[in-house]
């Protein structure tokens, strides 16, 4: 068999228990990145450009998703960026 290599890691910063509960853990994704030589996509209550400023920024991430703000407002993808 041959090895397969991760090409990136998409993470959020919730438990599977915690589900839409509380606020994502920018600790644990900051800390993936920190830990890995490949992109680092990241996710976790980004509903404005004020908040994806903020998980770059503090994260170091390399991309980020939006998840539910995207259901009730789908064009906040072309308001804010």
């Amino acid at each position: 068999m041959r090895k397969q290599e991760h090409q990136q890691l998409q993470f959020i910063g919730r438990t599977r228990e915690e589900y839409y509960s509380g606020k994502a853990d920018l600790d644990i994704i900051k800390k993936v990145k920190e830990s890995v030589n490949i992109p680092v996509i990241g996710n976790g209550d980004i509903k404005s450009k004020a908040d994806a400023l903020r998980i770059f920024e503090y994260t170091g991430v390399d991309g980020i998703m939006i998840g539910r703000a995207v259901l009730g407002n789908p064009w906040i993808i072309r308001k804010y960026y």
